[in-house]
């Protein structure tokens, strides 16, 4: 949901549309040690918890393997394995020589975000992460090709910026809206959401859904359209003020409010909001 005006969080995983144009994405850092575990942090996070809960999962990965609509853009923060071996790679290692080794044995970014290059072959993909600008083309067997951009920090006399026309069908206004297909997807894998802390192969036990699911849960939703003005404060704001005592560093709320976006999505969708369930028990923090 809306996270401040003008920036829309699409979740773990995501597909929207603006404007006819699809765009699909997955958030957070490739680990292996933890991307077969569930959703498991909760605040007040543990120090372990702040570096892990921003870790891609394999439940959101199968979510998306299971989207086979075409996709225009998709956007992660990590690189999709082999990346470098697409454009040019001579130039990526003289700006970034400590990634020798990482490119050379194929090591260098995300083995799930390759898979989910692979399988959707979108048109775009666009990535951050490493810190420089390098661009790339993947060739798919299909025929099918995809343009891949990463940019530099924005910092002055950096290359942090490019624009890219993408063509639509639609003519303005431009709207954000939900993805049907990811509707049904979402409604399919709910219920094997995991949560529960622990070692765990979190499956999203999830595959395709057809033409009839997607109708049946279009009809029972209502509008895709996403509102700009959905968003609602539901923690005190941070005022930086100069003064360190009160400013609170350090600190975490105890409890997590409800957050009213993700109530009406479930509630739309007919589902029950585990997540917020599970938030409310406030489960023991296992890692650190």
């Amino acid at each position: 949901g809306w996270v401040a005006p003008d920036i829309y969080y699409m979740g773990a995983a995501g597909v929207v549309s603006f404007g006819g144009v699809r765009i699909g994405g997955l958030s957070g850092i490739y680990k292996d040690h933890d991307y077969r575990k569930p959703h498991w942090e909760r605040p007040p996070y543990s120090p372990g918890a702040m570096r892990s809960v921003y870790h891609v999962r394999q439940y959101d990965v199968e979510k998306l393997l299971a989207v086979k609509q075409p996709m225009d853009v998709f956007l992660s923060h990590d690189w999709p394995t082999g990346i470098a071996f697409h454009g040019d790679k001579e130039t990526l290692l003289r700006k970034k020589k400590f990634l020798r080794r990482e490119v050379e044995d194929g090591s260098l970014g995300s083995p799930p975000a390759r898979q989910i290059l692979d399988h959707l072959q979108p048109s775009f993909w666009f990535s951050a992460h490493l810190h420089v600008k390098f661009s790339a083309l993947v060739s798919h067997e299909s025929g099918r090709t995809t343009r891949f951009l990463a940019l530099d920090k924005c910092l002055p006399h950096r290359d942090f910026l490019q624009v890219v026309d993408i063509e639509t069908d639609v003519r303005p206004p431009f709207l954000l809206a939900h993805d049907p297909e990811w509707l049904a997807i979402t409604k399919q894998a709910h219920g094997s959401l995991p949560l529960q802390s622990g070692p765990s192969n979190a499956s999203a036990r999830c595959s395709s859904v057809d033409d009839d699911e997607i109708s049946a849960v279009v009809a029972s939703f209502g509008s895709l359209e996403i509102p700009s003005n959905s968003f609602a404060s539901t923690v005190k704001a941070t005022i930086p003020s100069g003064n360190r005592h009160e400013q609170h560093h350090g600190k975490q709320p105890r409890g997590v409010a409800a957050n009213p976006q993700m109530e009406t999505f479930v509630e739309r969708l007919g589902l029950d909001n585990r997540l917020a369930a599970a938030w409310s028990d406030q489960p023991p923090r296992p890692e650190r």
